[in-house]
C-alpha cells in the first residue's frame, strides 16, 4: 500500500510538472512572439514619416552603406526625410582597378538619390589608427548636414575598420540618434531590436548592390545571400523581407 501510494503520487507530480513546464513553455513562446510584435508596429510607427529627419549614413568602405541599410535610405527618402552619406575610405584595397570603387560609390549615391555624399581620403584597412580624425570628420559632417540620425556599422563587427568609425561615431554622434546596421562581417553575436521593413525595396536593393561591380566576386555580393539575409530578418519582423538594427541610442 505504501509503495502503491509512493507511486501514485510520484506520477501525479510528475503529471503536474510536465503540465507546468508546457504552460510555462506556452507562456514564455506567446510573450516572445507579442513582443515581437510590438516591436515591429513600434518601430513601423517611428519609421513611418521622415517627413521632419534628416539621416546621415555612414561607412567604412563603398558598399557598406548599400548593404547595410540601403533599403531604408530609400524609403526614407520616399518618405521625405534628406539623406546624405559620408563613405571614409576610397576601398582602394578592395580593388586593383584605381578609382573604379568611388565611381561606383557615386553611381550607387545617384540610385539612392542622396541629397549629397562624401568620400574621405582615411586609409583603407587603417582606420583603427584614425579614429580622432574620423570623429573630426564626422562632427563636421553632422553639423553641415543638421542629422538629427546616424546610420552607422556596429561596435562588435568583427572587421576592424568598421569597429574604428563605430568608435568615431559614437563620440561625434553624442547628441544625436544613433542606428548600427549589420552587413558582411557583422557576427552572430548581433541581436538586432529595430526592424524596418523593405519589402517594397527588395528588388531596388539588389540593383543597387549590383553596381559595385568590382566586388562581384565576393560571395557576400551573390543576390541569393543578400535577398536571404532580408528574407530571414524579415521572419523576425513579421515582414516578408527587412533590413536589421541595432538601437545605440534613440532620442525622441
Amino acid at each position: 500500500m505504501t509503495f502503491l501510494a509512493f507511486a501514485g503520487k510520484f506520477t501525479f507530480l510528475d503529471w503536474v510538472d510536465a503540465n507546468l513546464i508546457e504552460d510555462v513553455t506556452e507562456a514564455i513562446l506567446f510573450f516572445t512572439l507579442g513582443s515581437s510584435l510590438m516591436a515591429l508596429l513600434w518601430t513601423e510607427r517611428r519609421v513611418h514619416d521622415f517627413t521632419n529627419t534628416t539621416i546621415l549614413a555612414i561607412g567604412a568602405h563603398p558598399d557598406d552603406i548599400e548593404l547595410g541599410c540601403g533599403g531604408f535610405i530609400m524609403k526614407a527618402k520616399d518618405s521625405g526625410a534628406k539623406v546624405y552619406g559620408l563613405t571614409m575610405t576610397r576601398g582602394e584595397k578592395g580593388t586593383d582597378k584605381n578609382g573604379a570603387r568611388e565611381g561606383e560609390l557615386k553611381k550607387a549615391a545617384l540610385f539612392m538619390e542622396l541629397d549629397g555624399f562624401s568620400i574621405s581620403d582615411f586609409p583603407d584597412t587603417g582606420l583603427k589608427d584614425a579614429v580622432a580624425r574620423m570623429k573630426d570628420a564626422i562632427e563636421e559632417k553632422i553639423k553641415e548636414t543638421g542629422a538629427t540620425l546616424v546610420l552607422t556599422h556596429t561596435q562588435i563587427d568583427i572587421h576592424t575598420d568598421h569597429q574604428a568609425v563605430f568608435e568615431a561615431t559614437k563620440v561625434a554622434a553624442r547628441n544625436i540618434s544613433v542606428l548600427c546596421y549589420e552587413d558582411v562581417s557583422t557576427p552572430r553575436e548581433f541581436v538586432p531590436n529595430y526592424f524596418v521593413d523593405i519589402g517594397s525595396y527588395i528588388e531596388d536593393k539588389m540593383k543597387l548592390v549590383s553596381l559595385h561591380r568590382t566586388q562581384n566576386d565576393k560571395n557576400y555580393m551573390d543576390p541569393e545571400v543578400i535577398k536571404g539575409r532580408a528574407a530571414h530578418r524579415g521572419i523576425q519582423g513579421g515582414v516578408q523581407y527587412a533590413e536589421a538594427f541595432r538601437i545605440y541610442k534613440l532620442l525622441k
